[in-house]
């Protein structure tokens, strides 16, 4: 069944000496229940730079996986204590990427306002950034 909904999303990066940046945005999505998990679906912004890049998340019971397909594009799939290494695709380029989740907390509840998804992983895209990201993602 699809569905329009509001996400409230939040990530919190933590560089290598410890300065935080949060970004915290609310957006309209598209969302289709499937009978083990759900796909999420927006598009990006002019506020955070990403507009352009649809963005795809699937939620299944212990992975999440988000492709940004577009001005940015790369897939990244979250699952705890396994390392995944991708392609990060910028306007300036494809930087390669690497991430290992450390917590991959998902509840998705049948009332969508009661799904919480949390996940918090180390990230290195070589030559621009390393240090942990934290994203809190839930339902208006």
């Amino acid at each position: 069944m699809k569905e329009e909904a509001f996400l409230e999303i939040k990530t919190e990066q933590i560089d290598l000496n410890g300065n935080k940046d949060l970004v915290e945005f609310k957006t309209k999505v598209e969302v289709l229940r499937k009978k083990n998990y759900i796909y999420i679906k927006y598009e990006g912004s002019e506020v955070l730079n990403t507009k352009g890049t649809t963005n795809l998340i699937k939620v299944e019971d212990n992975i999440v996986t988000m492709k940004k397909m577009g001005k940015n594009s790369t897939t990244m799939i979250f699952e705890k204590n396994k390392r995944y290494k991708t392609i990060y695709g910028t306007e300036l380029g494809f930087l390669p990427m690497e991430i290992l989740p450390e917590v991959v907390d998902i509840n998705i509840d049948s009332d969508l306002k009661k799904t919480l998804i949390k996940i918090e992983y180390n990230i290195c895209i070589t030559g621009i950034f390393e240090g942990k990201n934290i994203i809190t993602m839930r339902f208006l």
